[in-house]
């Protein structure tokens, strides 16, 4: 094999190869994201089962403790939705790319050398990967968020749960 050759098969490896490393973090994120919402579902589930039995006692609110009380729930309330709804959009169906391997290919493959289908393939699997990269940071930006919003509605229960001890207190 000479020189070109190698370097072309170089140059396609090295693209093959980042566009899988692309493709695994995307399944890497997808799997994390799938975690945390069943997690956070069941957060959510369980703060608004502990809440049912207080907030039956406590609507509609009579004192100021009360409305702080259940305004801070509201709001905790609604920064667990807003966690969960940004986690759900980012485990939206993305078609991720593929390389292709129909006639189209094989013809092409067939018409050009060894060094111009290496160089070919490796712009197929840089196109691939950038597709890739452009979905995982639309993905990421969401978790961001969604983090962001499950540190609020952390602090936002934490409020909640001093609100209900000072009104338990009273």
């Amino acid at each position: 094999m000479n020189a070109k050759n190698e370097k072309y098969e170089l140059l396609f490896f090295h693209a093959k190869s980042s566009f899988d490393a692309e493709l695994d973090r995307f399944k890497s994120i997808e799997e994390k994201a799938s975690k945390f919402i069943s997690l956070l579902s069941i957060a959510i589930a369980a703060y608004g089962g502990g809440l049912t039995y207080f907030m039956e006692q406590y609507l509609p609110p009579d004192s100021v403790t009360e409305w702080v009380f259940t305004i801070v729930v509201l709001f905790a309330l609604l920064a667990l939705a807003s966690s969960w709804s940004l986690i759900f959009r980012s485990l939206y169906f993305v078609e991720m790319p593929r390389l292709p391997l129909d006639d189209e290919t094989f013809r092409n493959i067939e018409a050009h050398n060894l060094a111009t289908n290496h160089y070919l393939l490796s712009k197929t699997c840089q196109e691939g990967t950038l597709l890739a990269r452009k979905a995982i940071d639309k993905k990421l930006e969401l978790l961001r968020l969604s983090y962001t919003d499950i540190a609020l509605s952390a602090w936002l229960i934490l409020a909640s749960f001093f609100a209900l001890l000072f009104i338990i207190a009273i």
